[in-house]
């Protein structure tokens, strides 16, 4: 009898002391630090990487495991772009989810790299919805609208999400530049969600440019520029045509872009009485005495009654008189 009491006391004393240590196990894993071990080369497949994609992670509670390995760490804006983590940067973003120091712990190399494995189909869908529509808006060729992501693309709450076709919404019209553009994801014609993108819509324009520094006054000729095509976030197209014949309102730097603001067009019934180069008869009066040169060069062209640049080929000095007649310019004083 004596020895069935003993062992039955034996066998509570077991389990109570296995339940204490159990306990004393439990509290311990409560208080322990999440440990996060950062590890290299890792590569996702989403354009943005948290944690979890880049380490380790064990210790703390399964709760703040879950909560520290969903944090966001980098931005991977395309296909096989990789970035530089470091362990500072990853002790930064704990501390600003509102963490404490004693909540984790980082180990591991001081930096690591992450990778992006693989585009997003989603990329290529957005990107190419939205040129299609910029092209069909403005009627332009396809190959003079070009569409870049310039952030990553992320769906939240609709990961499930299988778009059998992928449309932009522009309520607002289209414009060029940086854009934030709201794009609809529909399901067998179903609009089932919308996400925002930021992209940048370049457009090919037509531009014009001087070949040298021109003054304002100048009758521009097609020697003075040249004509070429770009890829431009603004603007509009000028045509060589709009230009040539046309006066400037300004000074144009060789190089400059001459917009169709920059040109006055001539009046073809106010035809110019002078042209830029052509050889002109400067008259200069002082008092009663008359003097002219008959070889003076115009360096601008005109009407009768502008005012012009002109050089006296003798001196090379410039000279500014008014138009008086054909090929005739009177100096002002």
């Amino acid at each position: 009898m004596n020895r069935c009491i003993i062992a039955i006391a034996m066998t509570l004393l077991v389990t109570r002391h296995s339940a204490a240590q159990d306990l004393s196990d439990r509290v311990a894993d409560t208080r322990s630090p999440v440990v996060v071990v950062l590890l290299d080369g890792t590569e996702v497949n989403t354009g943005l990487a948290t944690l979890r994609d880049v380490a380790h992670i064990t210790g703390g509670t399964a709760q703040l495991r879950d909560e520290i390995g969903r944090l966001d760490i980098v931005e991977l804006a395309s296909s096989s772009h990789s970035a530089s983590v470091t362990a500072s940067q990853v002790k930064m973003r704990v501390l600003l989810a509102g963490y404490d120091h004693n909540d984790f712990q980082i180990r591991g190399p001081s930096r690591v790299s992450v990778r992006r494995s693989q585009p997003l189909a989603l990329d290529s869908q957005v990107v190419s919805s939205i040129h299609d529509a910029y092209v069909r808006a403005l009627s332009v060729d396809p190959d003079d609208i070009l569409v870049t992501l310039t952030q990553p693309i992320t769906v939240r709450g609709s990961s499930s999400i299988v778009p059998t076709r992928v449309e932009p919404i522009l309520d607002q019209g289209v414009r060029l530049g940086n854009c934030r553009l709201r794009v609809g994801l529909y399901e067998d014609d179903h609009l089932a969600s919308a996400i925002m993108v930021s992209v940048l819509v370049q457009r090919r324009l037509s531009v014009v440019t001087a070949r040298k520094n021109l003054k304002r006054g100048d009758l521009v000729t097609e020697s003075d520029v040249d004509e070429s095509t770009t890829l431009a976030s603004s603007g509009t197209s000028v045509e060589l045509e709009s230009i040539v014949g046309a006066t400037l309102k300004r000074d144009i730097r060789a190089g400059q872009e001459i917009a169709s603001r920059d040109v006055a067009l001539v009046d073809a019934a106010s035809e110019y009485a002078v042209r830029p180069r052509d050889q002109v008869r400067i008259v200069a009066r002082v008092g009663k005495v008359t003097a002219t040169i008959s070889d003076g060069q115009a360096l601008q062209g005109g009407r009768v009654g502008d005012s012009i640049r002109v050089v006296n080929p003798s001196s090379k000095k410039q000279l500014i008189g008014r138009v008086t007649g054909p090929n005739e310019v009177t100096v002002l004083r």
